[in-house]
């Protein structure tokens, strides 16, 4: 029976004007977001290389001493599955420059900088379109299943034949699901193949898997919202009320929610201002200066420091070094607050499916924050192998007066710019990602289970005359 009545409402959804409505509006945005993404990286991989070309002609034919001055570059390269989960990427740093000298301040960039008066659309990616568009078509689909038949009066006809409630209710899901989701998939293979031809982009293995899980995963929400929709659809006697309730609902899970957890975290959990920074690192300073006061530091230049080995100066070195460190401690600390602030912003707005998706999905294949947290931890990481590099290669030679890390107290000698450490970014792997994301899958899976079981109780009660 179950098969019967899943047959009946996938025809009556598949020769119904809102289902091919609904199929050109996703396979057009899917199609979109195939295109804005060739394009995009494309450009992205130009710049990267470029990056990476005026860094390497910034190496070339120095001394190691004059390498101390050089802001070492950490450029993290373009995410090539952006089309999947940009996860702003787009609009986060994506470069650390570092010179080693304790007198430069390290700083995070992006290596193209747009213009902030033309304020960025949100990033059209299989992510966005599931979550606003799929998310909408499964309760544009659903919302009259039920009270739509007792409009109608098929519905009391149908239960008239003594049909178990819970084979009309599994039937309506299983083709309302179908017609949700099969509009996605054609779009998704249209967008990977604009992609992998006019974009060129090459998938590995790991990259397929990715998009295999980011597939199976939207499988998971639209049945949700599927659900919710026949949820609602069994609690209301009238197709308009169960309309207007699903809209509100869908605009309360993908705006006010969202917006107001990070309201609600901006206020629950703030982070320094600029001014506090700038307060913190000056105070830092001011108690390197007290506790080195009166201890004969200075900087004679390498001439006149040769007579008692460069004393004063190593003093001086151990102090600007002990204050860099400080400061960089106490800035990367400023920077764990910021990931803090948006990881607790995110778990608030995860009481909306749409937004437990997005950030599930971006856990899954490696975007948005922990993409992010990955770049600052490994940029950071690449600071203590230029360091052992260059201590390293210093003390080969004997004529260096070896205080480090100050260019005009190191050697004189030219160094191969092809033995320097080069940053290397690795990006997380599925298996990683499924460990982040395992929490938010279990929770999708179990409200899809409640929603489900409501569902049924409330079509039990339903009085379908």
């Amino acid at each position: 029976m179950v098969k019967l009545i899943f047959l009946r409402e996938l025809l009556d959804q598949l020769t119904s004007l809102r289902f091919y409505l609904s199929l050109l509006l996703v396979i057009f945005l899917m199609g979109l977001c195939g295109i804005i993404h060739s394009v995009k990286y494309r450009t992205e991989v130009q710049e990267y290389q470029a990056s990476l070309a005026r860094y390497e002609q910034h190496l070339s034919g120095r001394t190691i001493g004059a390498l101390m001055t050089v802001h070492h570059l950490a450029l993290k390269p373009p995410w090539k599955l952006a089309f999947l989960a940009d996860g702003g990427q787009t609009l986060v740093p994506n470069a650390y420059a570092q010179a080693l000298d304790a007198d430069w301040t390290p700083y995070f960039y992006r290596t193209h900088s747009p213009n902030f008066r033309l304020r960025p659309f949100e990033a059209i990616d299989w992510t966005f379109i599931v979550r606003v568009v799929v998310s909408l078509v499964a309760f544009i689909l659903a919302h009259d299943a039920l009270c739509g038949e007792k409009q109608r009066g098929t519905l009391r006809l149908t239960m008239s034949y003594s049909i178990p409630r819970w084979n009309v209710l599994v039937g309506k899901f299983l083709a309302v699901w179908t017609c949700s989701v099969v509009p996605f998939v054609v779009g998704a293979l249209l967008s990977l193949t604009i992609l992998t031809t006019y974009g060129g982009i090459e998938l590995s293995g790991e990259d397929l898997k990715k998009v295999t899980a980011c597939g199976l995963l939207t499988l998971l929400a639209s049945a949700l919202f599927v659900w919710l929709g026949l949820l609602v659809s069994a609690l209301m006697h009238r197709t308009t009320t169960s309309l207007v309730v699903l809209l509100l609902v869908w605009v309360g899970f993908g705006v006010v929610i969202p917006g107001a957890s990070g309201m609600l975290a901006h206020k629950l959990k703030p982070i320094p201002t600029p001014e506090e920074v700038g307060r913190r690192m000056q105070a830092i300073a001011d108690e390197i200066m007290r506790e080195y006061k009166g201890r004969g530091s200075g900087w004679r230049g390498r001439r006149w420091g040769r007579a008692d080995n460069y004393a004063w100066e190593r003093i001086s070195a151990e102090a600007q070094n002990k204050r860099y460190a400080r400061q960089e401690m106490a800035r990367r600390e400023f920077l764990r607050q910021k990931f803090a602030q948006v990881d607790f912003a995110r778990t608030l707005s995860s009481i909306s499916p749409t937004s437990l998706f997005q950030c599930t999905n971006e856990h899954l294949v490696g975007s948005g924050l922990d993409r992010d947290r990955q770049f600052v931890e490994r940029a950071w990481a690449f600071r203590g192998v230029l360091e052992h590099y260059f201590r390293t290669v210093d003390q080969m030679d004997p004529e260096s007066p070896h205080i480090f890390f100050f260019g005009e107290y190191m050697s004189d000698r030219k160094v191969d710019a092809r033995s320097i450490p080069r940053f290397r970014f690795q990006e997380i792997s599925l298996v990683e990602g499924l460990g982040e994301a395992l929490w938010g899958l279990l929770i999708l899976g179990l409200e899809m289970i409640i929603t489900a079981v409501a569902a049924y109780v409330a079509f039990l009660g339903y009085d379908v005359r």
